[in-house]
């Protein structure tokens, strides 16, 4: 009896955006085909709305692929770290699939990407975007972890804190200190994004700003960047600031581990003076740290899980 062809997706589903990777193989070829999608944050969403972003995906990619295959998928997930909640998502995907033979598993976003980044091998990975956090796999197969406490609690040089600095240096320079392009910035990107005309010159209009429901403070990263890169120099305090900080956390980790292999992911990463100020502030906590490439991005990370998946079936 023929056996019933097989295909592998892995995701990566952020706050914004989920980048999907899936494998087809069949009797005649192997393609593996990317997409993007929008992102399901659990905390700021919930499980139904990621195991719909889940759905939605598998049901495009079944019409795409002309295949009625067994599907093997893995997810990281944004904010998805405690196993109650990888639980929760691994049962909605039991409820919500179209074939009783499809195999599924959700993972917190570091594991895919560590397992993108170093294909199974030891590694540590900094991870700096919306939020942040350090992870590693040790030689002996350990987990370790440092921040992605939230932004709450903490992820130091994430976008959200880079953001919040931002305009806590906006206050400082209203109240007499030290003057910064970052004011003017802020008042022409409020203005339009919030739809209002906005004169960020006083305690009364910087109040209102900030505490417009329509504000995200990870999405003023950038502009500290541009600030940053013009040689605002408040800008550039805050970028080495919170570098610094995210690079003591890196610390507690490479710490513990014989090989100091690391390598950058998120968004924040790819900017060139802000990746410089985190080399630099690694070295310094760590003298021994070797910067490395990822070999692949986190969704093919999930996709490798998914092809271990179906090893684990009877």
């Amino acid at each position: 009896m023929e056996s019933q062809s097989k295909m592998y997706v892995g995701f990566d589903i952020g706050g914004t955006k989920t980048s999907v990777a899936y494998r087809h193989r069949d009797a005649d070829a192997e393609h593996i085909i990317r997409f993007s999608t929008h992102g399901a944050n659990y905390h700021r969403a919930n499980a139904s709305q990621v195991i719909g972003v889940i759905a939605a995906s598998l049901a495009r990619i079944r019409e795409e692929a002309h295949s009625d295959a067994i599907i093997y998928s893995v997810a990281g997930v944004a904010g998805a770290g405690r196993s109650a909640i990888l639980n929760e998502l691994n049962q909605g995907f039991v409820t919500a699939r179209t074939n009783p033979l499809d195999r599924f598993e959700a993972h917190s976003d570091a594991v895919i990407a560590l397992e993108g980044a170093f294909s199974g091998r030891a590694g540590t990975i900094l991870i700096a975007g919306t939020g942040s956090g350090i992870f590693a796999n040790t030689d002996t197969g350990d987990f370790l972890r440092a921040g992605g406490w939230g932004a709450r609690l903490g992820d130091p040089g994430s976008g959200e804190q880079i953001g919040r600095r931002a305009v806590r240096a906006i206050c400082m320079a209203l109240d007499g200190g030290k003057s910064t392009s970052l004011s003017a910035i802020l008042s022409e990107i409020l203005s339009e994004r919030l739809t209002v005309e906005l004169e960020i010159t006083d305690r009364d209009g910087m109040i209102a700003a900030v505490n417009d429901e329509n504000l995200k403070f990870s999405t003023l990263a950038p502009f500290v960047f541009e600030a940053a890169e013009n040689g605002d120099e408040v800008a550039i305090e805050i970028l080495r600031t919170e570098a610094t900080e995210l690079a003591r956390e890196a610390g507690l980790v490479l710490d513990q581990l014989d090989n100091s292999r690391l390598a950058f992911m998120g968004g924040l990463c790819q900017n060139p003076l802000y990746r410089s100020l985190l080399e630099k502030a690694l070295t310094t906590e760590n003298p021994n740290v070797e910067f490395t490439d990822p070999d692949h991005p986190p969704e093919i990370g999930a996709l490798r899980l998914a092809e271990a998946l179906s090893g684990t079936d009877v």
